[in-house]
């Protein structure tokens, strides 16, 4: 290799280093760039646990017939040993410390000798390890890899690692976040995500339908907005407020935002916090429960879930949708303390102390999923 092209590489390889850490199909290529920096004709990437299973991302060197090299890999029970963060010259080490390659997974060809090989073991995270190969072909009439590019490789190592881990959390993140939307979708109540501007990040079905009818809620230029601009503006400064506050994550502010309709009860909004860690402000989840919904339907819906009376249900469906108790009992005919007695044997059943934690398991609890 002329050294005077290593920096290109080295950046080259870096790129793809960044890539792969928000790109799970970058693998291939990354493993491609980090082959040319070493100078190798065959370069493999495995991730996996020592003893476990291995997934092998293979590249073979343009021009360079795969049939002809077999890249050796480590033994697991070698590996397990081997200093993590360096790049150990194979051959140097004893015999027999290398896998056959149909150990290895029996679909890389049996071949000539090699001229070089080696090997770099890269600690992720909780025992899940990478293993980086490299190997020149016999017929290259190489002498072996060159120890300033080796030396480029190893520096390389650290960020390799945080590009598998980023990648590894990215994954899971994606996986959990596609649970939660699939069970957001679920819902009959709106759930809508916005970040601290009010851009909306997120929306289920039933919010969609809020907002493509433009009555209480709408969509903006990708902002979340109500009915009235007045009210657009105080549900702003709601998302910024309980962001600023010390509410904890998933938690829902006491006091109900209201958006107006035109001929309608209002949407009623329950918003929470979700603080993502980030220097990116965080985000606010807006569950928006819609009163005019068929009074039967969720009545019935309520007091099969958490085996109430009818009374009970109908007095936990007002509360969600915004009413005091001193209103329900007004226009129910009874007293507020006949109320306040129902409301506590529905804090029994339902295993709520507050009024927001009732508010709360009826907007977003197992009868919300209900459609």
């Amino acid at each position: 290799m002329v050294r005077s092209r290593l920096p290109q590489l080295h950046l080259a390889a870096t790129q793809r280093l960044c890539e792969f850490a928000i790109r799970p199909s970058g693998l291939p290529a990354l493993v491609d760039a980090l082959a040319a920096l070493a100078g190798a004709d065959v370069g493999a990437l495995g991730i996996g646990r020592p003893g476990g299973s291995q997934q092998w991302v293979r590249s073979d060197a343009p021009g360079v017939d795969a049939g002809l090299v077999s890249l050796p890999f480590v033994e697991p029970s070698v590996a397990a040993v081997l200093a993590p963060g360096k790049v150990h010259r194979l051959f140097d080490l004893p015999p027999g410390w290398l896998m056959a390659p149909e150990a290895a997974g029996g679909d890389i060809p049996a071949v000539s000798p090699l001229a070089d090989a080696c090997c770099a073991i890269i600690e992720i995270e909780d025992g899940l390890t990478g293993q980086l190969c490299f190997a020149l072909a016999g017929e290259a009439g190489s002498a072996g890899f060159d120890h300033k590019a080796l030396e480029i490789i190893e520096s390389c190592l650290p960020l390799l690692a945080s590009a598998l881990l980023a990648q590894r959390r990215n994954t899971a993140m994606q996986a959990l976040g596609g649970a939660i939307m699939n069970r957001y979708d679920r819902y009959h109540v709106g759930a809508i995500v916005v970040d601290a501007d009010g851009f909306v990040i997120y929306r289920n079905e039933a919010a969609r339908r809020h907002l493509a009818a433009g009555s209480g809620l709408a969509l903006r230029g990708g902002r979340l907005e109500a009915g009235l601009p007045a009210e657009s503006a105080q549900l702003l400064q709601a998302i910024r407020d309980v962001l600023a506050s010390d509410l904890p994550d998933s938690h829902f502010l006491s006091r109900l935002f209201n958006a107006s309709r035109e001929g309608d009860m209002p949407l009623t909004l329950a918003i929470s916090p979700f603080r993502s860690g980030l220097d990116d402000g965080g985000y606010v989840t807006i569950m928006a429960y819609d009163p005019e919904r068929p009074e039967v339907q969720r009545q019935e819906v309520i007091q099969w879930t958490y085996q109430l009376s009818a009374r009970e249900s109908q007095l936990a469906c007002a509360l969600a949708a915004g009413e005091s108790l001193e209103h329900y009992a007004e226009r129910s005919d009874c007293s507020v303390e006949g109320v306040r007695s129902l409301l506590k044997r529905i804090f029994r059943k339902t295993g709520t102390s507050r009024q927001t934690e009732l508010v709360k398991l009826v907007l977003v609890g197992p009868a919300a999923m209900v459609q």
